[in-house]
């Protein structure tokens, strides 16, 4: 059974149960309760940034990472 109004789509138990069952099906599944995850924490986050902005600053981060150079370990010696 599937219900559809204006605002949300409603999919019975047992359907979800069969589609569960099924390899693509189950990977939609999945986006669907990810995709309202996200929603659900936007909405309640103060910040939120954009993916895009995300990997810039991401990248930006790994470029300076990748420039600066890696400082050689001393081992400590006893006379």
């Amino acid at each position: 059974m599937v219900l559809v109004d204006k605002k949300q789509v409603t999919i019975s138990r047992k359907a979800w149960d069969i589609l569960k069952k099924d390899k693509d099906y189950k990977e939609l599944l999945e986006v669907i309760e990810e995709t309202a995850e996200l929603e659900k924490a936007k909405k309640e986050s103060k910040y939120f940034i954009k993916l895009e902005d995300y990997l810039k600053q991401r990248d930006l981060k790994e470029k300076v990472k990748k420039i600066q150079p890696k400082r050689k370990r001393v081992s400590a010696q006893h006379k």
